[in-house]
């Protein structure tokens, strides 16, 4: 199934879309700065990782220095492992010690599915409520930990100067609250603070 992205949203900034309708499916943001990129969650197996890393070289030759992670499950970190060699993988605490306690569960839940040689790549760096990474250039991408809500250790990024959110899963198209492992009211308050 081929994917449908990168989908250029503003100036260096793109989403990297997966097609509806198949299992373990995540977007994937690509920030691209003045000497590295930025990349908002990996994919669920190691074939579509390696095809997002290949749609990053299509878009720059300026390599990925830094994972931001938005949350523990196996769709949006499996592919770490991809990059790992060249970036700083950054995520949430709670991220961290969630990804260590379950290590590869995912693929047991479709045990047929061709998931490719995965190891799990723990974030090297993490942080409680915000962090800032600075892209050169004046850019920023604002890590932010909204509380429990899709699950304890979500993270949005968000981009001022483009005016661009990646909200990992706490917004999902036609199924917003989504509250697998975290808390409904917490989404709801987490909604209301990435709208401000």
């Amino acid at each position: 199934m081929p994917d449908l992205g990168p989908e250029r949203v503003a100036d260096g900034v793109h989403a990297w879309v997966q097609p509806d309708g198949g299992w373990c499916l995540n977007n994937a943001g690509v920030v691209v700065g003045d000497r590295s990129v930025l990349l908002v969650d990996t994919a669920a197996t190691r074939a579509r990782a390696e095809r997002l890393r290949d749609a990053v070289r299509g878009l720059t030759p300026l390599p990925v220095r830094t994972v931001v992670n938005t949350h523990h499950h196996g769709d949006h970190t499996h592919g770490n492992l991809v990059f790992a060699a060249g970036a700083v993988v950054v995520s949430h605490e709670r991220t961290r010690a969630e990804m260590a306690e379950r290590g590869l569960a995912l693929t047991k839940v479709w045990p047929d599915a061709d998931w490719g040689d995965l190891d799990v790549v723990l974030p090297d760096l993490t942080y409680a409520d915000s962090l800032s990474v600075h892209l050169g250039g004046g850019r920023t991408a604002e890590l932010l930990h909204p509380g429990p809500a899709h699950t304890t250790n979500d993270t949005a990024v968000w981009l001022p100067d483009r005016e661009v959110l990646f909200a990992g899963d706490l917004l999902m198209s036609d199924c917003t609250p989504f509250a697998l492992m975290g808390s409904v009211r917490g989404l709801v308050r987490a909604v209301g603070r990435l709208r401000a």
